[in-house]
C-alpha cells in the first residue's frame, strides 16, 4: 500500500509540473506574440514621394483654388541707391490682373494702379495725373526695380512660379538637401528651378535663369498661412542677383475668392481729367 501511494504521489507531481510548464510556455508565447504585434503596428512604411509631374500638378491645382487674392501688402523696395517702404491694398488675379492702392498714414489713397490684361492705368490724385499705357512699356519697367515680365511678377506675388506654355518644357528632379528640386528645361536650357518641401509640397523658392543658365533672380516664400484651407505665403522676397535690388512683401488680412468679373481691375477716368496716353 505504501509503495502504491508513493507511485500515485510521484505521478501527481509529474502532472502538476507538466501543466505548470505548459502554462508558463503559453504565457511567454502569447506575451511575445502580443509585443511583436504592437511593433508591427507602430512601424508603418513611409509614404512614397510624388513624381515631379505629380508635384507640379498639385501646385497648379492649389493655384487654381487661389484664383483671386486680396490683401494688405507692406512692401519694401530696395535698390542700389535707395530703400523705401510702401503700404498698399492689393487685388491680384492670374494671369494678368492687378489693382493696387497705396495707403498713406493719413488721408485717402494717393496712388492707384491697375493692370487689366496688357492695359495699365495709373492715377495720381494729388497731381491730377492719369496715365494709360501697356505692361510692355518702359513706364511699367520703371515702376519695378526687377526685370520681370508682368505675368511672372504677379505669379510670384501670389506665391507661385511663372507659367511656361504647355509642351515647351521638360522636368528634371534634382536632389537638394532636405528639399525637392525640380528643374524646368526648354530646348536643353534650364529656365527655372522649383524648391518644394517634401512633407507639405509647399513651394518655398523659385530660381529663374537666363539662356546661358545663369541665375537672374529668385523668389522666396515664407510664413505660410491657411486661408480657406489653402496654403498662402505671408512673406514673399524677390531678389535680383546681378545687383542689390529686391522687393519684400509681407501680407496681412489675406482673402481668397473666385472672381469672374474683372471690372475692378480697370480704374475709371475721373471727371474733368484728361488722360495721358503713353506708348
Amino acid at each position: 500500500m505504501s509503495t502504491s501511494r508513493n507511485s500515485l504521489e510521484k505521478m501527481s507531481l509529474k502532472n502538476i509540473a507538466k501543466h505548470l510548464l505548459c502554462l508558463t510556455f503559453s504565457i511567454y508565447f502569447f506575451s511575445a506574440w502580443g509585443c511583436a504585434s504592437r511593433n508591427i503596428i507602430m512601424e508603418k512604411p513611409a509614404e512614397p514621394l510624388l513624381s515631379a509631374r505629380a508635384i507640379i500638378e498639385k501646385i497648379a491645382h492649389t493655384d487654381l483654388q487661389k484664383d483671386t487674392m486680396k490683401a494688405i501688402a507692406n512692401i519694401e523696395i530696395k535698390t542700389a541707391k535707395r530703400k523705401y517702404p510702401v503700404k498698399a491694398a492689393v487685388v491680384i488675379k492670374r494671369p494678368l490682373f492687378l489693382r493696387l492702392e497705396v495707403i498713406p498714414i493719413i488721408g485717402p489713397p494717393r496712388f492707384f494702379l491697375s493692370i487689366n490684361g496688357e492695359t495699365m492705368k495709373v492715377f495720381i490724385p494729388d497731381k491730377r495725373k492719369f496715365y494709360i499705357t501697356t505692361t510692355k512699356s518702359d513706364y511699367f519697367a520703371s515702376l519695378a526695380p526687377l526685370p520681370l515680365q508682368p505675368e511672372a511678377l504677379l505669379s510670384l506675388m501670389m506665391g507661385s512660379y511663372p507659367q511656361i506654355p504647355e509642351g515647351d518644357s521638360t522636368l528634371k528632379e534634382v536632389k537638394e538637401d532636405d528639399l525637392i528640386c525640380i528643374d524646368m528645361l526648354s530646348k536643353g536650357h534650364k529656365m527655372q528651378s522649383l524648391f518644394i518641401e517634401p512633407q507639405t509640397y509647399r513651394l518655398v523658392r523659385v530660381c529663374i535663369y537666363n539662356d546661358a543658365d545663369n541665375l537672374l533672380y529668385s523668389a522666396h516664400f515664407d510664413d505660410y498661412q491657411e486661408v480657406n484651407n489653402i496654403p498662402v505665403p505671408q512673406k514673399v522676397n524677390l531678389l535680383l542677383h546681378e545687383s542689390n535690388s529686391s522687393i519684400t512683401i509681407r501680407y496681412s488680412d489675406i482673402q481668397l475668392s473666385i472672381e469672374k468679373d474683372t471690372a475692378q481691375f480697370d480704374i475709371p477716368i475721373p471727371a474733368g481729367i484728361e488722360p495721358n496716353h503713353m506708348n
